[in-house]
């Protein structure tokens, strides 16, 4: 995705997770179907004394709709992601707000933060740059706040890659770790990186 000047809404810019990760219900309801299913085999034994599904006699379509039904149901829940009242299975989406002064941002454990421009060391993908992880630092190489890539800019519905904004944004104080890939890590001009594009960013603070 490439960054376009103008393409995004004036200061402030407001941007959420465009998908929160599964929460502590979704976790609990996962666990329940799994259950239920493989309880399931226990149960059609003791019905059939078979533990070959398809012999004659061993599976009607209501037994398979109501064993098999809600791992399906399941799984289309988590296709169709935060929807409607699906949401209620899903952490809260973490939330950044970039303006004037730097970076703010609200975590799923609705844990606030913020930044300024002068004290932000950059942001980058983490140990795997295949990893939609993403991980915000300060200046002095402190982990602020992870995040799972991309974000969504709630003015224009677009995605964004968070280090390829900043770069766009401030191009005065942060450049691209790999420009061939902007959207995987940037880091201040003035701070050395202490670690090649394969590893976690280790920002000294700047001389």
């Amino acid at each position: 995705m490439t960054v376009a000047a103008g393409g995004f809404a004036p200061l402030p810019i407001r941007l959420r997770q465009s998908r929160p990760e599964p929460g502590n219900l979704m976790g609990i309801v996962t666990w329940a179907i799994l259950a239920y299913t493989i309880a399931g085999f226990g149960v059609f034994w003791l019905l059939t004394g078979s533990t070959r599904i398809g012999e004659v006699g061993t599976w009607t379509t209501v037994g398979g709709i109501v064993w098999i039904g809600p791992i399906v149901a399941w799984f289309v829940f988590w296709l169709v992601g935060p929807r409607g009242w699906l949401r209620h299975l899903w952490a809260r989406p973490v939330r950044i707000t970039i303006d004037r002064d730097g970076l703010a941002w609200t975590l799923a454990d609705r844990s606030a933060g913020a930044c300024p421009w002068a004290d932000l060391g950059g942001i980058s993908s983490g140990v795997d740059h295949r990893s939609r992880w993403r991980a915000v630092f300060h200046r002095d190489g402190t982990e602020l706040f992870g995040f799972a890539a991309p974000l969504v800019d709630d003015a224009t519905g677009r995605r964004v890659q968070l280090p390829e904004l900043i770069s766009h944004l401030r191009p005065d104080l942060f450049e691209p770790l790999d420009p061939r890939h902007p959207e995987r890590a940037c880091v201040r001009r003035t701070a050395p990186v202490l670690a090649d594009v394969r590893d976690r960013l280790s920002l000294d603070p700047a001389p």
